[in-house]
């Protein structure tokens, strides 16, 4: 808002819609991969509550159901928990980090793919497509925001460098 004003509300919420569950589904499913069979994977990309979760939201949404005011702000109430939750498990593993053992390599690879690789080959994708400048600006800020939090929560769960992965949010985070 502080950038674009009120008009962007509606594209970085579906950026940011699009952006959850790429990583629901994309990312569970590369994250478990490390660990497990494709089968296993996929099953594990499936039985996650959130893209379920997701499904119910878009029907109601599409009943125009309205949400009772004291059930939304329990909701409301839930999400505040997860996420103080998930910066304490953010922390959990950024304590675990150690300059001598951090993976170098990773880092510099995710960060010259996110902020070097990623830009230049949407950039003419953008401007093919046209875009108003609004959702194109919207659009290449959001190349520039830093890894999610949600990562390292996938990362543990599924066995997958969850340490390495709190380096890489730590370090697109100062990026």
């Amino acid at each position: 808002i502080a950038i674009f004003g009120h008009d962007s509300v509606i594209y970085t919420s579906l950026i940011t819609l699009c952006n959850m569950l790429v990583l629901q589904t994309v990312g569970v499913f590369l994250y478990s991969k490390g660990n497990y069979s494709l089968k296993a994977s996929l099953h594990n990309m499936i039985k996650l509550p959130v893209l379920w979760v997701a499904l119910v939201a878009l029907a109601l949404n599409l009943l125009h159901v309205k949400i009772e005011e004291n059930t939304f702000r329990a909701l409301e109430m839930g999400a505040h928990t997860a996420l103080t939750l998930q910066l304490l498990t953010f922390g959990m593993f950024l304590n675990q980090i150690k300059l001598k053992t951090l993976n170098y390599r990773l880092l510099l690879v995710t960060n010259v793919v996110k902020f070097l690789f990623l830009p230049l080959l949407l950039f003419p994708f953008f401007f093919w497509l046209k875009l108003d400048p609004l959702p194109t600006g919207v659009l290449i800020l959001q190349l520039t925001v830093p890894m999610a939090v949600n990562n390292i929560n996938y990362a543990s769960l599924y066995y997958c460098r969850p340490v390495d992965v709190a380096g890489m949010v730590l370090v697109t985070s100062l990026v």
